[in-house]
């Protein structure tokens, strides 16, 4: 009789330690999700990102109702690409909706679309390898943490899988660097670029040659050696081809192009017909350039993807001009 009771006991001591084991991981799930759903956050890095897209879409809403030209790509598309000079020598509305590579291009994509309408104009100056990440890459994307600090609807576009990584996105380095961040924030501390660092039409500017005279030697010492172009099994690729398809039936045009590049190593015959034949494989077009966008390494900035703005300038002109004659070539083709 004593052992069976004994052995009650034991059984009732395990069911209760299972339930307080069981009660503390629901509570940590529920400490974690307030604490980095609601409360931390990463104002001087993913936040600055939030004011560029704010300004972006306002500028993009602006133009509802126009044909427009917008420009999307990772970093060089903001900065080595002025919508205010592709808008002057184009002769139609421009924005530049180009924030950075490091958010993952579906959900630029996503984004973008509420925007468009039959007859907008995208040039997509794909910085190298954005066509060719694999989901794991796509996954790690910082558009997790922005969407779950600034834009949770945004999740909404995304399988269970990809809800699933955002909301398990953080760690403790997440957790001090959020920590130092607010503070830096609180105490009025700017990062060297900031929002007012871009025109009404999304553009970067005061880029100047002299202030990227800083970053002289490590431009220098850069090895410009593109990724592989495109990889047609990608998630981004397939993102990206689902995105024309999904254009080509709303009659909105697509307008595949090299992004700015330091000169170095060339690409090889593959892969720039891959590149070329991504776009026009899916019904659209790619803009071909003498120089497939590369200048020397004393045109560019603080990296070699992004130009000092007078070189941002000089190069606008030149994909502006190339737009114009495309624009008019496909309205052309479409009317005979």
């Amino acid at each position: 009789m004593i052992k069976e009771l004994a052995h009650l006991s034991s059984a009732k001591n395990h069911t209760v330690k299972g339930s307080y084991f069981f009660a503390a991981i629901i509570l940590s799930l529920i400490l974690y999700f307030i604490l980095f759903g609601y409360c931390l956050h990463k104002p001087q890095t993913i936040g600055r990102h939030r004011q560029l897209f704010n300004a972006k879409d306002a500028a993009l809403a602006a133009h509802a109702d126009q044909r427009k030209i917008i420009i999307l790509a990772g970093s060089n598309g903001r900065t080595s690409h002025s919508a205010r000079v592709i808008e002057e020598v184009a002769g139609l509305p421009a924005v530049n909706m180009s924030v950075t590579a490091s958010l993952s291009i579906d959900f630029q994509l996503a984004r973008l679309k509420p925007f468009l309408n039959e007859g907008d104009i995208i040039y997509m100056p794909l910085e190298y390898g954005q066509l060719a990440r694999a989901a794991k890459t796509v996954y790690s994307g910082i558009e997790a943490p922005y969407s779950i600090a600034y834009e949770k609807a945004s999740l909404n576009e995304f399988g269970l899988m990809r809800k699933i990584h955002a909301y398990f996105y953080f760690d403790l380095k997440f957790f001090f660097s959020s920590v130092t961040e607010m503070t830096l924030s609180a105490i009025g501390f700017e990062r060297r670029i900031t929002a007012d660092d871009f025109n009404e039409w999304g553009d970067q500017t005061g880029h100047t040659i002299e202030k990227g005279i800083p970053y002289r030697d490590y431009i220098e010492k850069s090895i410009p050696t593109p990724a592989t172009t495109v990889d047609v099994d990608s998630m981004s690729a397939r993102a990206v081809a689902d995105f024309l398809s999904w254009a080509k039936e709303r009659g909105v045009v697509v307008v595949g192009g090299y992004p700015t590049y330091a000169e170095g190593e060339n690409l090889t015959p593959d892969s720039d017909n891959d590149l070329v034949s991504f776009y026009v494989s899916n019904g659209h077009y790619f803009m071909g350039l003498e120089n497939k966008g590369r200048y020397p390494k004393s045109y560019y900035f603080d990296t070699i993807y992004h130009l000092s703005e007078p070189y941002q300038i000089a190069h606008s002109e030149i994909v502006g001009k190339k737009l114009k004659a495309l624009i008019v070539e496909h309205d052309e083709r479409e009317y005979e």
